[in-house]
């Protein structure tokens, strides 16, 4: 293509729609979380620390305890939707994440519920 030339890019949504899944991030650190949030073809929407994170260690060692949209198998969700989550190095505040996990693929399950 000739330096100077005009491109034309059409974006678009495309014909198919695709849509996805919500993943389950409660028990998962920022990185993990983040992590999993790309895998499914989302995009990391707001990152909140609760109070008990005050350090750059805490921010580290937290772990979700909550997210928005809840996690959901089924796949209703634009590939590109923002998911919020919210961390907190307080273990009591963080769901029972390993039976969440254990839970089959057609389930699903709210990690938004305190």
């Amino acid at each position: 293509m000739p330096r100077g030339s005009k491109v034309e890019l059409v974006l678009g949504l495309g014909i198919n729609n695709p849509q996805t899944g919500i993943p389950i991030l409660a028990g998962l650190s920022s990185e993990e979380a983040q992590s999993r949030i790309f895998e499914s073809s989302l995009n990391v929407g707001e990152v909140r620390f609760d109070e008990t994170v005050k350090t750059y260690a805490d921010s580290i060692n937290a772990k979700v305890y909550n997210q928005y949209p809840t996690a959901t198998s089924n796949p209703g969700f634009m590939f590109g939707s923002r998911v919020n989550i919210w961390l907190t190095i307080n273990a009591s505040r963080i769901p029972a994440a390993s039976s969440t996990r254990k839970s089959t693929e057609s389930d699903t399950t709210d990690v938004n519920e305190e």
